[in-house]
């Protein structure tokens, strides 16, 4: 015989996911009414994908303070950065810088390569030994915080899931990309700072959830909220402190597979999932996997 207080407590849990349910649902369907747009303020071009990436871990870390939520621990730990080093690498290598005047960091084939000497008109090279020596010069002028050393160098990040290595400066990106194409074979002293991924969070979280970056609209906010206090480990956005807003924002939203969400509603989410990709946002997490992909291609040409 099942005793009041098992009643009671039954009613209560079905009363109480009965509400959650209700609530998610609502989200839903206000989702369907204002749903997630492409988020427009940055030009992919002019920055590098692994800020981005960067950006979501340290949002992800902060938040694991004050909310408790399953996808947090995994994504905190994304990314490590072993100890610097030096090396010896091929200018050729480099793949980006982290400033330019135009803003195409990632493509140093889209900066003009040009050389000014003192005011004389600009100079596409080729040039003499002499003409060399002071282009490099003016690079390491701008590139290197040894340069009252006979022995320079430059400080690199290298993004090791991609193969992407981006030169730390403070101007002469259009010299550099001059100097690289001038002289292909030679090879520069180097600060490595290496980022690594952590594949085995990576699988966990492709696992259970989706993570977007998207605009959304401030319609959505009163009952993102509402659910989020019934579903503490369901539908997240990172930037939490302004979830409850009345204009629109972009945001990292953290949204679970079919799998995880409440019996009854995997088909909703399926069709929710199916809409992110139609609607074509943006995936962190996807395009580091194409990222790792096109560097292994690459690496077998």
């Amino acid at each position: 015989m099942t005793s009041p207080f098992t009643s009671l407590f039954t009613s209560r849990t079905k009363r109480t996911e009965r509400k959650r349910v209700e609530a998610i649902t609502t989200f839903l369907g206000h989702l369907k009414t204002h749903p997630f747009a492409v988020a427009t303020s940055q030009d992919p071009q002019k920055t590098h994908a692994h800020l981005n990436l960067q950006d979501l871990v340290a949002k992800a870390n902060r938040l694991k303070r004050s909310v408790k939520h399953p996808s947090l621990q995994d994504l905190s730990r994304l990314i490590s950065t072993p100890q610097p080093h030096f090396a010896m690498i091929d200018i050729r290598s480099i793949t980006g810088v982290s400033h330019t005047q135009t803003n195409y960091v990632g493509n140093l084939y889209a900066l003009p390569e040009t050389m000014r000497f003192g005011t004389h008109k600009v100079d596409f090279g080729p040039f003499d030994n002499a003409g060399m020596a002071k282009l490099r010069a003016a690079v390491y002028a701008e590139f290197s915080n040894e340069t009252c050393k006979a022995n320079p160098y430059f400080r690199i990040t290298e993004v090791r899931w991609s193969g992407k290595r981006i030169a730390h400066n403070a101007g002469a990106a259009r010299r550099f990309s001059l100097w690289r194409r001038l002289a292909p074979n030679d090879r520069i002293k180097a600060l490595i700072h290496p980022l690594e991924l952590d594949l085995a969070a990576l699988e966990t979280l492709l696992t259970d959830w989706r993570i977007v970056y998207a605009s959304s609209s401030g319609e959505i906010s009163k009952a993102y909220y509402a659910m989020h206090v019934l579903w503490t480990d369901g539908i997240l956005a990172l930037d939490y402190d302004r979830s409850v807003r009345t204009k629109a924002g972009e945001d990292y939203w953290i949204i679970p597979l079919p799998h995880k969400v409440p019996a009854g509603l995997q088909e909703a989410f399926a069709e929710l999932h199916a809409k992110l990709n139609v609607d074509a946002l943006e995936d962190p997490l996807r395009e580091v996997c194409e990222a790792r992909s096109l560097a292994l291609r690459s690496s077998k040409q």
